[in-house]
């Protein structure tokens, strides 16, 4: 081993003598072996994470498009989003978190999880509609139907982020940030989608019934009109003197 003159300058950081070492992430070494974050290199980290976050939404209601075949409905669910980013928000604010690559990092997973509750009840809504019941009452019997899953699944998440929010562990002092933002988001929104996701729902259901289903009617309509003309050449010769007269 060879011991040489240091080549970076030692600075102080909170009182404490370290070395800045280029990882990538500005871990700071300081005298008692404690490696720390530099908070610039998170800042630049974020916008990176939120092109994330904004992939992760289009990615969402591409697959939600497919599986509802559907452009309204999707909406619907997505509404539970800004009730979890707020939530995250709120629960690093209240443990006095930064928000950091890890807080970031679970406000993207969060996108996943929140989504969940809100399928669940449109799923099922939709599933009552087609059974012939109306919107009110495919609202009702989706959330009666639904509620217990939605907590069962929300608790278990949270109960298993605990002991990581908590500080638990070796190392779980950096994740807590993403644990917490993970267990207030999920509060959040689990406790709003139930309310304000079936609300939205009416409201997506009225618009569908009276502007886009019958604007799709009467072009259905007008097409097998069409149809019927092309297949029957005596009916397209009988609509021609009545346009010539």
């Amino acid at each position: 081993m060879e011991v040489s003159r240091a080549t970076h300058p030692v600075e102080r950081l909170s009182g404490r003598r370290g070395l800045l070492i280029g990882l990538g992430l500005g871990v700071v070494l300081t005298a008692g072996g404690m490696a720390l974050l530099s908070r610039a290199p998170v800042r630049q980290a974020a916008l990176p994470n939120g092109a994330a976050l904004g992939a992760a939404v289009l990615l969402i209601y591409a697959v939600l498009v497919l599986l509802f075949s559907d452009f309204l409905h999707p909406i619907t669910i997505l509404v539970a989003l800004p009730f979890s980013i707020g939530g995250a928000i709120l629960g690093l604010l209240f443990a006095q978190k930064e928000l950091g690559l890890f807080a970031l990092i679970g406000i993207v997973l969060l996108m996943g999880l929140v989504t969940k509750n809100s399928i669940l009840l449109v799923d099922y809504a939709v599933m009552n509609q087609r059974e012939g019941k109306s919107v009110r009452q495919a609202v009702f019997d989706s959330g009666i139907a639904r509620l217990r899953p939605i907590l069962m699944t929300t608790i278990a998440m949270i109960t298993g982020m605990l002991p990581i929010a908590l500080g638990l562990g070796a190392g779980s002092e950096v994740r807590s940030p993403m644990a917490i933002a993970v267990i207030g988001g999920l509060t959040t929104s689990t406790l709003l989608t139930v309310v304000v996701v079936p609300v939205i729902f009416t409201y997506i259901e009225y618009v569908q019934n009276q502007v886009f289903r019958p604007v799709l009617k009467h072009a259905t309509e007008r097409r097998a009109q069409d149809d019927t003309l092309v297949e029957d050449p005596q009916l397209t010769g009988t609509s021609r003197e009545i346009d010539r007269n």
